[in-house]
């Protein structure tokens, strides 16, 4: 017999209804009959029992031999162990709870581990013992959906192939038990059997086929008397898609859309009911040339399918009263009570979405027949998956805006000004607390981002770049974006504006270009009796800062800020709409980034990757991050371009050059003396773009990448205020730095983002140059993986957040001598062997991947 992932998968759906198993043809597998034979006190259990029990001992067979890798927090092979104990084994042996999402099961995996690694003797191991199996505890997120989808998947895969391999060492074994009974018997010489004789001689293959048939005969039997409800199903959800655009955000739902909508899930309800118990046919029947590839993963179709469809009755429910909420006099408060008291539909429809979203997401699209294909396009799943996360913070949005019972939310808004680049966007100018009650801001101010500081106060020291460079002796609000991980960001900024004011709920950044495209759709606002809108914005900005002297240059901003929350409170739907759709594009590119301390709303936000969250997986990775460190403003006129040289002509050592490019483009010669920060504040803002540029440069890097070589121009001494602080060329740095108070129950660390190593230098631009420095990296295994049909490499190119100008980036890729490219994520350009992606402007995140063989 086979023993696929599939049909596995499947089969484990039913751990705790085993008896639905009864029938499997797996139950008579000979690995579970001598699991029965060694263990006699499974007897007397079903047959389905028996097999889910077979295979939970192959399962605890496949526990990793060693303890979990050190240094590296992800160890693949214990989660994927974990990931399928907690889904499936310990609900079956242990009785423990089986979670409805990857997600809930990613919190059990270290008790899972424990408890299969030292079984009734974990409690009296020592702390020491068990450490090295906490592998999940210290991660304060957890891991996109998109990697325990892949962790699941390969999992299931490699307990299939234990599975099968067991399989066939007991036939073997049985095979050789039984000529080792009759030694003396003689072995017949093979005969030719006539064609007639063929025909007529049964084998285990025409058995299968044959009893497959009979199967598929009765469940086409079933589905014949469902043809009805199937056909009214199909027609309703063509009806639908023609009705789709119907939909309004300020119009009634159509009579139409909701009598069709809820004839789809009655329709569905009786299919879905009649056919539950049949499900485990389909894979049975993948051998079909007919729809072969859907039937594989019926149960996954189905899953998907009921998934969207059982949360349309609460859906329409909510949307028919979510109209009426919108056309009441107090329409957002109206809203906001209509969310808080369906907090239950939404919970259960947010629930039945993600499970589907889940399977859906995992789901092998190419074995699907080319209509249904087309139904699943990759900006279809986008779109659904936005739409899952959209309904998790629906149910969440009356808490987040201080109407559920945790009363008042504070949020705490860094404003970044991108014409002085910064790890997370740039210099954080000002900063805005906006308190939210009952959906109103009830109150909002706006401080300059010197006035939070507080020098009475024990700040920690700043890192040693902002020490050395910007002679910085305490680290203070304005400087808290050092990290590119905009969580450790915002947990360090909540901090040091709690050392001064008061502690918040959340941390937003946004730059100047956010709120810049934010005015397209706002229109003209008004600031302290001037007309400014977002053609207007860029020059206001400039004028403003230099028409006031002092410490009051950036007071503007506060008219201007809160202009833009009065003109958003006070939208209609007409520009509400928009400015949404706006802002949803300004979180994809990351120049807004969000980070909530309500654990739920921070989860979609991190699956979302809005949260500004840096992580390198077990791919090629590479994050360039700028950081301008001479009190100026140049980032207004310098670009950041790259080529990075990948040779995979000895695939299992990987090898790649970073050439970086820094352009600084004034047309003007302007001398290298570091201004002093009072100079700086002297300066009108067009001086303060016409200077030399401080650009501390870091590379983030896989951990497991080795630097090979570099090339550098370190600047003149006399370019800085303390030449003996300098440390010369690239550096390999250690980003861990003690950010909390002294006192040790505030104690917390900022880490180097995860799985990274980083490299940095400082290098200074004079006006009218541009200046090169390279990198030469030994890659890490993983960035180049086996497959199927040949091999494939992957890189993870994240995009420095909120940055003025992106990053401009061409990606070269040596193959091994006569290979070629099968696919790839991107448009290649071949030439003698190397392929070019020309990648262009950086405006988001990037996943580069190419498959080739030979």
């Amino acid at each position: 017999m086979e023993i696929t992932y599939s049909e596995l998968r499947a089969l484990l759906k039913h751990v705790l209804s085993p008896d639905q198993l009864d029938a499997h043809a797996w139950v008579s597998a000979s690995f579970v009959a001598a699991f029965v034979a060694d263990h006699p006190e499974v007897a007397q259990v079903s047959p389905g029992q028996q097999l889910l029990l077979a295979i939970s001992h192959v399962y605890q067979q496949t526990l990793p031999t060693v303890p979990p890798k050190q240094g590296k927090r992800l160890d693949k092979s214990w989660l994927q162990f974990g990931l399928l104990g907690s889904l499936y084994f310990a609900p079956l042996e242990l009785g423990w709870v089986q979670p409805k999402t990857l997600k809930d099961a990613w919190g059990n995996i270290d008790a899972v581990n424990l408890h299969y690694q030292f079984g009734d003797e974990q409690a009296a191991q020592s702390d020491a013992d068990l450490a090295p199996y906490t592998i999940v505890a210290d991660e304060r997120d957890v891991a996109p959906i998109s990697t325990l989808s892949d962790w699941h998947k390969r999992g299931l895969e490699a307990l299939a192939d234990q599975l099968q391999a067991r399989e066939n060492f007991v036939i073997a074994q049985q095979n050789s038990v039984a000529m080792a009974v009759t030694p003396n018997a003689t072995v017949e010489p093979a005969t030719t059997a006539t064609p007639k004789e063929k025909r007529n001689t049964p084998t285990l293959g025409r058995i299968m086929k044959w009893a497959a048939a009979l199967i598929a005969l009765v469940l086409c039997f079933k589905l014949v008397m469902l043809v009805p409800a199937l056909l009214r199903l199909r027609a309703n959800a063509e009806a639908m898609r023609d009705l789709a655009p119907m939909l309004s955000v300020d119009a009634p739902i159509p009579t139409e859309i909701t009598e069709t909508a809820l004839a789809i899930h009655a329709d569905w309800n009786v299919v879905h009911s009649q056919t539950q118990n049949w499900l485990w046919v389909g894979p049975l029947l993948s051998w079909s040339p007919w729809a072969g590839g859907e039937l594989s993963q019926l149960p996954e179709l189905v899953t998907i399918a009921d998934g969207f469809i059982q949360p349309i009755p609460a859906l329409l429910e909510i949307g028919q009263e979510g109209q009426a909420a919108l056309a009441a006099p107090n329409a957002r408060q109206a809203a906001l009570r209509l969310l808080a008291e369906q907090q239950d539909n939404l919970s259960q429809a947010a629930a039945h979405i993600a499970t589907a979203n889940a399977v859906l997401q995992d789901l092998d699209v190419s074995q699907l027949t080319p209509v249904l294909q087309n139904e699943l396009t990759v900006e279809r799943l986008a779109l659904v998956d936005l739409g899952s996360d959209a309904l998790q913070l629906a149910e969440h949005l009356p808490t987040l805006v201080g109407s559920g019972e945790e009363g008042a939310q504070s949020y705490l808004v860094l404003l970044q000004n991108e014409d002085e680049a910064r790890a997370t966007g740039g210099f954080i100018t000002g900063v805005v607390t906006v308190t939210v009650s009952n959906g109103d801001f009830s109150t909002f101010n706006f401080e300059d981002s010197y006035a939070v500081d507080d020098p009475s106060k024990q700040y920690p020291l700043p890192p040693w770049q902002l020490q050395a460079y910007m002679n910085a002796g305490a680290w203070y609000l304005r400087d808290s974006n050092w990290s590119p991980d905009f969580p450790q960001v915002a947990q360090l900024a909540e901090h040091l504006f709690a050392q001064s004011r008061h502690s918040v709920d959340g941390v937003i950044a946004l730059n100047m270009t956010t709120v810049q495209r934010l005015l397209v759709h706002l229109g003209a606002v008004e600031v302290e009796g001037e007309t400014v809108t977002a053609d207007q914005f860029q020059a206001f900005l400039y004028a403003q800062k230099d028409s006031i002297d002092g410490a009051d240059r950036k007071d503007f901003l506060g008219p201007v800020a809160e202009a833009l929350f009065a003109a958003v409170e006070a939208g209609d739907a007409d520009v509400l709409r928009p400015l949404v759709q706006e802002a949803l594009a300004l979180l994809e590119e990351h120049q807004i980034l969000m980070v909530l301390d309500h654990e739920a709303a921070a989860a979609v936000l991190a699956d979302r990757r809005w949260d500004g969250h840096v992580r390198a997986g077990e791919t090629d990775f590479l994050h360039i991050v700028e950081s301008n460190l001479g009190f100026n403003k140049v980032n207004a006129a310098t670009a950041l371009s790259a080529t990075y040289q990948v040779d995979l002509t000895t695939l299992e050592q990987p090898e790649a050059t970073l050439t970086l490019t820094v352009n600084n483009d004034q047309g003007i010669e302007t001398d290298c003396t570091q201004a002093q920060p009072f100079e700086y504040q002297a300066d009108i803002y067009q001086d303060q773009i016409e200077r030399c540029y401080w650009n501390y440069l870091r590379v983030y890097k896989h951990a497991n990448d080795t630097l090979a070589a570099s090339e550098s121009t370190d600047p003149q001494a006399d370019w800085q205020w303390f030449p003996e602080r300098h440390r010369a060329g690239w550096q390999l740095l250690d980003d861990r730095l003690w950010a909390g108070d002294y006192a040790a129950a505030d104690k917390f660390w900022l880490v180097p983002p995860e799985n990274t190593t980083a490299y940095g230098m400082l290098q200074v631009v004079p006006s009218n140059a541009e200046l090169d420095s390279t990198l030469a990296f030994t890659l890490n295994s993983s960035a180049v993986q086996a497959t199927r049909d040949g091999y494939r490499y992957a890189l993870e190119l994240p995009r420095q957040v909120g940055t003025k100008t992106p990053l401009h980036i061409s990606i070269d890729i040596q193959l091994p001598l006569g290979f070629r490219v099968i696919r790839s994520s991107h448009p290649v350009d071949s030439n003698n062997g190397v392929i070019t992606i020309p990648l262009g402007a950086l405006q988001s995140d990037q996943s580069v991947w190419v498959e080739f063989s030979s």
